[in-house]
């Protein structure tokens, strides 16, 4: 998986720049729920990112997940590492040129790389 490089949008009332970057490796969706997600780095860490998302205009928002839904990220990710993506839809990252980052969850994953 190659990772798109998006700058952090802050939309707050305080307008403090944010300098971070994610890489985005992949949003998809779950077919059987209809919910979708996302899974990235921030600051090209060894720690894998990933949450909920909602999309407007070009622009995803990503919230933290109970941690029932965390094996959907792990069953995700090794369907996509066998080529064998069933359960699953991967979306386009074509148009999306922002993030923004409301919350969150990581895990630590050694492997990066291999997305």
């Amino acid at each position: 998986m190659q990772g798109k490089i998006l700058k952090v949008f802050n939309n707050d009332i305080n307008s403090k720049e944010d300098d971070r970057e994610i890489q985005l490796f992949a949003i998809f969706n779950h077919k059987k729920y209809s919910n979708k997600y996302a899974i990235f780095t921030i600051n090209n860490t060894n720690k894998l990112c990933y949450g909920s998302i909602f999309i407007r205009d070009n622009t995803i928002v990503i919230f933290n997940i109970k941690e029932d839904f965390n094996p959907l990220i792990s069953d995700f990710i090794n369907e996509y590492q066998n080529n064998s993506i069933k359960e699953y839809e991967l979306l386009s990252t074509e148009e999306i040129s922002k993030v923004e980052l409301v919350s969150y969850n990581q895990i630590d994953y050694p492997d990066i790389n291999s997305l």
